[in-house]
């Protein structure tokens, strides 16, 4: 936002409205997870570490060649995969 209007913003400010959009996802996101379960070739996948709310948690992304899932998770592996509901 400071770039393109000239007005640097706080990372709250942006944080805020960003969790409320997150929040109401829930129909979207049932879609896309339908979506790459249905998928013939999906690609699954973790990543390094990221802080939420002062602990590590680790960053998992289910994807296609059209929809992408990136969730949060405090586990690795099967755990987390379970939790993202789309592998059966």
């Amino acid at each position: 936002m400071g770039e393109v209007f000239g007005a640097p913003m706080t990372p709250g400010t942006v944080a805020s409205p960003a969790t409320r959009a997150a929040r109401n996802l829930g129909e979207f996101t049932e879609q896309v997870r339908a979506r790459i379960a249905a998928a013939s070739v999906a690609g699954f996948d973790e990543t390094g570490s990221i802080r939420v709310e002062g602990t590590l948690q680790w960053v998992h992304a289910a994807q296609t060649g059209r929809f992408s899932l990136l969730t949060v998770h405090s586990r690795r592996g099967t755990p987390a995969m379970d939790a993202m509901g789309i592998l059966p």
